[in-house]
């Protein structure tokens, strides 16, 4: 393919913008067209109705040049009707008349219009005004994503305050008070040697909740590299259980795996395609949860069928409250948790809408909870 081919070919794939012409005049909508179709995709309309309706399809207009005189009713009251929805307030409209006067422009105007073309069309000043706000509209759009964007950075400095808040400053605080303690009480080997465990404990439940505060702000922001590898999933569940028994010394919950006729000990291999650090990081989350939800008799279960896709149910004894039911995977979704600040479950659905898999929540069976996990093998 020779550069200027592959120049034709980019410019192709390029969405034209969309001109929407309302004019019960059958030469002029051919006029119109024919100045403005070399540069857009022109739409018709002959009528108000037909006006409103071809506004509000998708894709929409993204600008519209609207006759004053129609059969049905007048372009001012279509212009207050477009501005009145909220598809298509925000889409320019240019009033076009014979109506030649400084009044019916001004009423164009405050009806909502943005300019105000006269008929007979100059094709020169049809084209350059279509253009120039065209841009202008473009413009609009591109601040209107920049202040989205930095709405969002404000609602993520937001989230660093919470997990400041809520999950460092209490684990930083009884690390400070076992060291002091250590420092200024004359301690023996054995008490050194809880005091340590603490500290190691408490310190590694911290660097957990970092690490998935930077994997979540990372995933939101859609800059986290995802590359698939094989996953032993039996072999993450099992990793996690270990690490959250150690983490949580006062949530010493039974856990055990079922995987097919097998019951671990040491479940089959079960690989998933996904990323080690993605798949550890949700399940910790989730299992975290169950743990803290689970009475001191539970039993946190995993099931696990190979599938395709794999598929992992995890049931706790312990009930989600019936009013956070609709919103459990929703961010700050928390209830009865001292300390909780409900992105666990949240930061799951991120992981696991990256990897292409789903997640459930199932509360059909009574004084229990089943969380209802597939990954793509």
């Amino acid at each position: 393919m020779c550069p200027s081919q592959a120049g034709d070919r980019i410019m192709a794939d390029v969405p034209r913008q969309r001109v929407l012409v309302v004019e019960d005049d059958a030469l002029s909508r051919r006029v119109l067209a024919s100045i403005l179709e070399p540069d857009y995709t022109i739409v018709m309309a002959a009528t108000g109705r037909q006006a409103l309706e071809r506004a509000s399809v998708v894709p929409a207009p993204d600008l519209v040049l609207l006759d004053l005189l129609l059969p049905d009713q007048d372009g001012y009251s279509v212009l207050l009707q477009l501005r009145a929805s909220a598809v298509t307030a925000s889409i320019p409209v240019i009033v076009v008349s014979v109506l030649n006067s400084s009044g019916a422009e001004i009423k164009g105007l405050e009806h909502g219009a943005i300019d105000y073309i006269s008929k007979p069309f100059h094709p020169a000043l049809v084209r350059a005004r279509v253009r120039n706000h065209m841009a202008l509209a473009e413009a609009r759009r591109q601040l209107e994503q920049q202040n989205r964007a930095l709405q969002e950075a404000a609602r993520m400095r937001d989230d660093v305050d919470q997990i400041l808040r809520h999950d460092l400053k209490s684990p930083v605080s009884t690390i400070l008070a076992a060291a002091r303690y250590m420092r200024d009480e004359d301690t023996t080997e054995q008490e050194n040697r809880v005091l340590n465990g603490e500290i190691i404990a408490v310190s590694e439940k911290m660097l957990n909740s970092m690490e998935r505060y930077l994997l979540m702000s990372q995933i939101e922001a859609g800059i986290y590299r995802f590359a698939p590898r094989p996953v032993d999933v039996i072999g993450v569940l099992e990793r996690v259980a270990r690490d959250l028994k150690r983490i949580l010394p006062d949530h010493q919950v039974p856990f055990r795996i079922e995987c097919g006729a097998s019951t671990s000990g040491r479940a089959p291999s079960v690989t998933v395609q996904g990323d080690e650090a993605l798949v550890s990081t949700m399940f910790s989350n989730l299992m975290k949860n169950a743990m803290e939800a689970s009475p001191p008799n539970g039993e946190i279960v995993a099931r696990v069928d190979a599938g395709p896709p794999c598929s992992i149910s995890l049931r706790n004894l312990g009930e989600v409250p019936t009013a956070i039911r609709d919103h459990f995977f929703e961010k700050y979704a928390t209830r009865g948790k001292f300390g909780g600040t409900g992105l666990g479950c949240y930061s799951a659905r991120l992981i696991v809408g990256l990897l292409g898999g789903t997640i459930a929540l199932d509360t059909s069976e009574s004084g229990a909870t089943t969380l209802l996990v597939t990954l793509p093998t």
